[in-house]
């Protein structure tokens, strides 16, 4: 930098006839030893210290008005050597770079990872944004930085190593809008490849919170698109990565339940679809396949849960709707085993205790139609 310079040079203890000598200048003014009197700096120079044997002239990035003092274009701007007013500083440091306005007579380009606009002061890149290694956001000349392309982020004031976009794609699990930055993806979703826009994990998939990777749901567990796997609800069951189904009848599962639908464990217990438990067939009734339930016959009668149809013990009998057996009435019985009850024939008779139709006793009979009725008669001599 060429620095411009008036020296006069003047004996230091001379004095002239005035009396005034060189150590009588103040700041603002030099010694003029031709004319032998402290004399103001002119335009463009200065001088602070006393004793001044010359002027300097004011250097780039600075002005002086009165001579006195060097004062700093504002940050950002500069100006030739020697200016002598603030309105000087009409030079502005072109995009990407900003001069301090103290002792740099040029402008500097800002650092990477900044950036300026107007050759204002150099200001860091936000997180998510970037500029080029030149402090400009992009190679055609924009004044800003630019933001990351959705699916890449940078940090704040990141340097990039070569005159291009710098950020970088969004890690496995994570995504981002443009200018963003990079977040785990919530569970229940995926990244797709450019990490852009999340996607729902799809129908029996779900994904861990970070992950970004869809699995399989367990069995006996469900998923609906994005939502998480959760255990199928008692009656229910699935496969591996597959919807809960209801469990058909004859078939049972408990809430959550990993394995199929379990059959019922025998003929003597059934269920409608979608039970939790098989129940016990009622007694009087019977099953064949876990699934319907009938009566048993007339004459044969069920223990709950326990037995399947068999015939009543003789002198008792059922209905054949469902009833239980019961003892036969009074004059009445059954002829075998899971036979229905009769009135006993002439002759015969019962107590209604359960018992077959026995003869009446000697010196009494009964009447086929009315069994109840056992009539002693005397025996004529």
């Amino acid at each position: 930098m060429l620095l411009l310079s008036l020296v006069f040079l003047a004996l230091l203890d001379s004095t002239t006839a005035a009396g005034l000598k060189q150590s009588d200048c103040t700041a603002g003014t030099f010694w003029d030893a031709g004319a032998g009197t402290c004399t103001p700096c002119p335009s463009g120079f200065y001088s602070i210290a006393q004793q001044a044997a010359a002027c300097t002239a004011t250097p780039a990035g600075y002005y002086s008005v009165t001579g006195d003092y060097k004062a700093a274009c504002p940050q950002g701007y500069t100006s030739a050597v020697g200016s002598i007013s603030v309105a000087a500083c009409s030079v502005v440091c072109p995009d990407g770079s900003s001069s301090p306005g103290v002792t740099v007579s040029t402008c500097t380009p800002c650092a990477n990872g900044f950036y300026s606009v107007g050759g204002a002061k150099c200001l860091k890149s936000p997180a998510g944004y970037w500029t080029n290694i030149h402090g400009l956001a992009n190679v055609d000349g924009s004044t800003t930085s630019l933001p990351c392309a959705a699916g890449s982020s940078i940090a704040a004031g990141a340097a990039p190593v070569v005159d291009a976009n710098a950020c970088t794609t969004c890690g496995a699990g994570e995504w981002t809008t443009a200018g963003g930055l990079c977040t785990p993806l919530a569970a229940g979703l995926a990244s797709s490849i450019a990490r852009a826009t999340p996607m729902q994990c799809g129908i029996g998939t779900d994904s861990a919170a970070g992950t970004g990777t869809c699995v399989s749901c367990a069995a006996g567990k469900d998923a609906v698109a994005g939502g998480r796997c959760i255990n199928c609800n008692g009656g229910y069951m699935s496969e591996v990565g597959a919807r809960c189904i209801i469990c058909d009848a004859g078939k049972y599962s408990a809430y959550g339940a990993t394995v199929p639908c379990t059959a019922c464990a025998d003929l003597f217990h059934y269920s409608a679809a979608g039970a939790t438990a098989c129940a016990n067939v009622p007694a009087g009734k019977k099953s064949a396949n876990s699934i319907t339930i009938t009566n048993c016959a007339a004459g044969m009668d069920s223990v709950a849960g326990v037995s399947g149809c068999a015939n009543c013990a003789d002198g008792t009998a059922s209905d054949g709707a469902g009833s239980r057996c019961l003892k036969c009435a009074a004059g009445k019985g059954t002829a075998s085993a899971g036979a229905v009850c009769t009135n006993c024939v002439a002759g015969k008779t019962s107590s209604g205790n359960g018992g077959a139709c026995t003869a009446c006793p000697a010196g009494s009979y009964s009447h086929r139609r009315s069994p109840v009725q056992t009539i002693r008669r005397r025996i004529l001599d």
